[in-house]
């Protein structure tokens, strides 16, 4: 339960409550299952506070030191994390979104470090977290540090979201189909002007992995593909029959769309240039 001397100091607004930090600097913070529905902590210290399955919903911590704050399985929605510091923070089970996939909003957010529910906890317990990060709002912004978590991330989260008869696709169907649809559009996560990463290439697949499956159903629906997402299902088909695909940046190709190699039985290769 929350300390109430610390609840009551928070309530003197946030000057009083940095204030009170400065002055105790040993103390650590406990508005644990407290709460704080949409209250304005802009620029406030909560730098190693305790705020474990707290109600946050719609609260404001744009600027916030939440560096080191444990706020596993505090209700989040709706909160606002602009250009917050949750570096070292624990989000374990916290709940960001609500079951139709609007929430959080994490744009510019530092989260170097940050301590999020592993995708075993996830397929095991059943909790969407990881259905729940995809679904925020300024993702794409929001600095990992590592780039290879967003990375790791965004492959292990769509893969989860395939699967079938999951409790969070019978519980929370449009959370789900809202996931989907973000994993799938955070591909400007990642420079356009640079090679694919390698996750970002095995999502890619899957989607379109996917298309062909559609097509082979209803060749009609080819009309549909946008003019990038054609140049990009063609790279799959050329890939599945072994040739070293790269796809150039959707603005300033240098002319072309695609460049693909093949070898014969010689060995020898053979390079191709595209345009779709």
């Amino acid at each position: 339960m929350a300390n109430p001397n610390h609840l009551e100091i928070l309530s003197k607004g946030t000057e009083a409550w940095n204030r009170w930090r400065l002055d105790h600097l040993k103390e650590l913070p406990d508005l644990s299952e407290s709460t704080l529905i949409e209250f304005n902590f802009s620029k406030a210290n909560f730098s190693n506070t305790n705020f474990t399955l707290a109600e946050l919903i719609g609260s404001s911590f744009s600027n916030a030191n939440l560096s080191n704050a444990d706020l596993s399985g505090a209700d989040l929605r709706y909160a606002n994390f602009t250009d917050a510091n949750l570096t070292g923070a624990s989000l374990k089970y916290a709940i960001l979104v609500d079951d139709t996939g609007l929430g959080a909003d994490l744009t510019r957010a530092v989260l170097k470090e940050t301590r999020f529910s592993k995708s075993s906890d996830t397929v095991e317990s059943g909790n969407s977290f990881f259905l729940d990060l995809a679904c925020t709002t300024g993702l794409e912004t929001a600095d990992f540090g590592n780039p290879t978590i967003l990375n790791n991330y965004l492959i292990d989260t769509f893969e989860y979201a395939h699967i079938q008869n999951t409790a969070d696709a019978e519980t929370w169907p449009k959370l789900l189909e809202k996931a989907i649809q973000r994993i799938k559009s955070l591909r400007s996560l990642f420079s356009a002007s640079s090679v694919p990463p390698t996750g970002l290439i095995q999502v890619v697949k899957t989607i379109n992995a996917e298309i062909i499956k559609q097509l082979a159903h209803s060749p009609t629906d080819l009309y549909t593909l946008s003019p990038r997402g054609f140049e990009e299902l063609i790279a799959e088909v050329l890939s599945s029959y072994g040739w070293e695909v790269v796809l150039t940046p959707a603005t300033k190709d240098g002319g072309y769309d695609l460049f693909a190699i093949t070898k014969n039985k010689s060995g020898l290769q053979a390079s191709w240039i595209i345009e779709s």
